[in-house]
């Protein structure tokens, strides 16, 4: 059965239907004006009817099989043989106005084999987070406003901000994170973006059917600007979070993130690119909760003639007091802090990440990367462990490519950390 999503009437969640009546309403008005100025667009340009958008689309598809083997101490094994399927349809723009609609199928060949997040009672094994579900993944309009370089989204959509530290589509596991929401995106200036976005439902990993989605009376407001030389990148961000359905959720986050690369010599062989993050959160509105604490990430990578790669890093989800850490609930959590998915939500003693990486280009032009990470609280200092990851990946045409990768996490015992390996292989065809 195809899955969609509808709000029901409870009264905590009552103000955000209002607003998104209002989105509706105020939407409605703007893809109207859009169709009267394209009527008079046509006496002076040529531009395709609905009709011709509608039918001289592109279809969309995608296929990823994966094999993930995951053992964790003190549960059984898991082997997960999964396949995904997209397929989807973007029509072309009339007057400003086009479309987009993809389906997402999601199989295991065997499906006793591996716990996919306590869905499919196997909880005595290890998890992985694959439950088998179809469902409509993505559908909405978009209107762009050429004339003030503005685009309009409303519907069931990918977000994505920077390096989905904070708002992302998980998009590593089999069911992809999309958002019914209304966003907006402006450029007033060349170098200057500005977006916002209004979330109603997020669409998690877990499939309509596991009751797990949040409902959602979110905002997000995001500016990126490009810095004049060679300075890199700015964004300053706000994110605030509500939860109706999960109220400790909730939360407001304020922060920054710089970003830039430049040559270390004359012929440019060398570079050195860096990162500079910091944030400031707290409880949210409706929270129950009462806490504040903050966010750092620093690194820095020098590549050579892009053959060969080293870099270091450290990145901070701090604690108030070791009673509450962090949270990233909309981040794309398994790219951060070691793949073995020890860490996907941050201990209540906080999360302090050291790593290491090198990466480079191997034999049969594969591209590698080998990472060591050492984990130790926020407050109080203890080691939480040592993680080891590899990834091997292989592109064969435009088509096709495959994927190889590894996780292997030692934990500490005092602290109640079980070990964990897992092994990914993978293949994507994509049309």
């Amino acid at each position: 059965m195809i899955a969609t999503k509808f709000s029901v009437d409870r009264p905590e969640h009552r103000s955000g239907r209002r607003a998104v009546a209002r989105l509706l309403f105020v939407s409605t008005v703007l893809l109207s004006s859009s169709l009267v100025q394209a009527q008079e667009a046509e006496e002076t340009k040529e531009e395709l009817t609905l009709w011709e958008a509608l039918t001289q689309g592109d279809a969309k598809f995608s296929v990823r099989g994966r094999l993930e083997l995951a053992n964790q101490e003190g549960l059984a094994h898991s082997e997960a043989w999964t396949v995904r399927t997209w397929l989807g349809y973007a029509t072309k723009s009339a007057h400003g106005l086009s479309g987009f609609v993809q389906f997402e199928d999601v199989r295991a060949v065997r499906d006793d084999l591996f716990n996919a997040a306590g869905l499919n009672g196997q909880g005595r094994r290890t998890v992985v987070a694959d439950p088998e579900d179809t469902e409509l993944n993505q559908a909405y309009l978009a209107y762009d406003l050429d004339s003030m370089d503005t685009r309009f989204v409303l519907g069931r959509q990918q977000i994505v901000f920077d390096d989905s530290r904070f708002i992302g589509d998980v998009v590593w596991r089999q069911n992809q994170q999309t958002y019914d929401a209304f966003r907006v995106t402006t450029h007033p200036l060349p170098e200057l973006e500005l977006t916002y976005a209004y979330l109603w439902d997020v669409n998690r990993i877990f499939g309509h059917d596991s009751n797990r989605d949040f409902e959602s009376d979110s905002h997000l407001v995001h500016l990126n600007y490009d810095l004049p030389g060679n300075l890199g990148k700015f964004v300053a961000f706000g994110y605030f979070l509500r939860i109706p359905n999960s109220k400790v959720t909730s939360s407001d986050t304020y922060g920054f993130r710089w970003t830039g690369s430049r040559p270390l010599d004359d012929d440019e062989s060398f570079s050195l690119a860096h990162e500079l993050s910091y944030a400031y959160q707290k409880d949210g509105r409706s929270s129950p909760l009462s806490y504040s604490t903050h966010y750092f990430h620093a690194s820095a990578t020098v590549d050579f003639e892009k053959k060969i790669a080293f870099g270091a890093g450290w990145e901070e989800l701090g604690s108030d007091s070791g009673r509450i850490g962090f949270a990233t609930p909309l981040a794309t959590a398994h790219k951060f802090n070691g793949w073995a998915d020890a860490f996907l939500i941050t201990p209540t003693t906080g999360l302090e990440d050291a790593y290491f990486f090198v990466s480079g280009k191997l034999p049969g032009n594969i591209n590698g990367k080998l990472i060591y990470h050492r984990f130790q609280e926020e407050h109080g200092g203890h080691r939480l462990g040592g993680e080891y990851n590899w990834i091997m990946t292989k592109k064969i045409n435009n088509n096709w490519s495959v994927l190889s990768k590894f996780a292997y996490f030692d934990g500490s015992t005092s602290r109640g950390l079980a070990d964990r390996v897992r092994w990914w292989l993978q293949t994507t065809v994509r049309f």
